[in-house]
């Protein structure tokens, strides 16, 4: 018997939905393979996500993850050659 895959159209809206951690996970993570690859713009993009979303909760360690980070690619955008 063969399943019909689901296809993104057909499914509730509320389904779909990802919890806000599973998503600063996957944020962080791309975040940090970009940075590693020296992609910084897309690094900047996915850890900027992840800051903003969780520098309001009381997960400081978390934070200090993201920084750790940011930082850097921050730092690696402004000193890009053709920056500015």
């Amino acid at each position: 018997m063969l399943h019909r895959t689901a296809r993104p159209h057909t499914i509730h809206p509320h389904v779909c939905r990802t919890p806000l951690h599973d998503t600063l996970y996957g944020r962080y993570y791309t975040g940090r393979l970009a940075a590693y690859d020296e992609d910084f713009q897309k690094a900047d993009e996915h850890l900027s996500y992840a800051f903003e979303h969780c520098a309001g909760t009381a997960a400081v360690n978390n934070v200090r993850r993201v920084l750790r980070y940011l930082i850097p690619v921050g730092y690696g955008i402004l000193c890009a050659p053709g920056a500015g």
